[in-house]
């Protein structure tokens, strides 16, 4: 799988999460969401091939958006919390 294509795999991920959480998704409930997307999409472009190699580069994908959503949003409160000062 081109890496380049998985780098490109997580903002999708997280985009994808962000529309559940809109249309009623639980927040405690999209770090599983990111797991199931991220592994669906690497299966799909890996053109439907399911082994134990694609869903470990599908779980991180997942997980990578999950961290990667996770940091981003301490960042901003952090910022936040430091101009209200």
């Amino acid at each position: 799988m081109n890496p380049v294509v998985l780098a490109g795999a997580v903002p999708f991920v997280i985009g994808l999460v962000e529309v559940f959480k809109k249309t009623g998704l639980s927040s405690k409930f999209s770090p599983i969401v990111s797991l199931v997307v991220g592994v669906g999409m690497v299966i799909l472009f890996s053109g439907g091939i399911i082994n134990i190699p694609v869903i470990l580069t599908g779980i991180l994908t997942g997980l990578a958006a999950s961290g990667t959503y996770a940091g981003t949003a301490a960042v901003k409160e952090g910022i936040s919390n430091a101009i209200n000062k």
